[in-house]
């Protein structure tokens, strides 16, 4: 028994698995704490994000009277363009004409918080002297049925005193939801248009 013991003790000892085992179990390992890099705030960068691209305009985009740009996605831009002669969708950015030009702008967004609150944004950007453009003025879409509500009511008449002197509402067009956009039967565009080409 007792040399049975003393061999499988020599055995153990002279085992290189058991050895590198033992070894390794020996062996302190330093782990060095991860450092932890939290983004920072860059000054200017909200200002930067709430302001609309710009898009430089096109020999062939130069000779379009009048640009819809919308303050917004969905701000139906696309249908007013549609619906309007001379009138050309800019897509949510300003049309920048080059040579020192400005292009002629009507702004268009709902009339909702948030349609009105980038309607604001934009507008302070223009009136800022910041967009090299011709504001003709603002065209507030009807996001409900009715009136403007009651909640919107200052934000709207804030929003309309910044356009240039020139802003118009369009009411709810329930016929859009369903089909294709076709002229509206009141003459909010028919004003529109007459003010932009009409009266110059």
């Amino acid at each position: 028994m007792n040399f049975s013991r003393r061999a499988s003790a020599s055995l153990d000892l002279a085992n290189p698995w058991i050895d590198a085992a033992r070894s390794d179990l020996r062996t302190e390992v330093a782990v060095e704490p991860a450092i932890v890099v939290r983004p920072r705030r860059l000054a200017g960068i909200p200002e930067l994000a709430d302001r609309l691209p710009r898009r430089e305009l096109t020999r062939e985009e130069r000779l379009v009277a009048v640009w819809a740009v919308g303050a917004h996605g969905g701000a139906g831009c696309s249908t007013i363009a549609a619906l309007m002669a001379h009138v050309g969708d800019a897509g949510v950015a300003w049309p920048i004409a080059p040579d020192g030009e400005q292009a002629r702008v009507l702004l268009v967004a709902r009339e909702s918080y948030t349609g009105l609150s980038a309607a604001r944004r934009a507008l302070t950007e223009w009136v800022g002297g910041r967009v090299p453009v011709a504001l003709e003025g603002l065209l507030l879409i009807a996001a409900q049925p009715g009136g403007t509500p009651k909640e919107l009511r200052e934000l709207s008449e804030l929003v309309r005193s910044q356009a240039n002197g020139a802003a118009w509402r369009l009411g709810w067009q329930r016929a859009w939801l369903t089909g294709e956009a076709t002229m509206p039967s009141e003459n909010t565009l028919r004003d529109v248009h007459e003010q932009l080409f009409d009266s110059r």
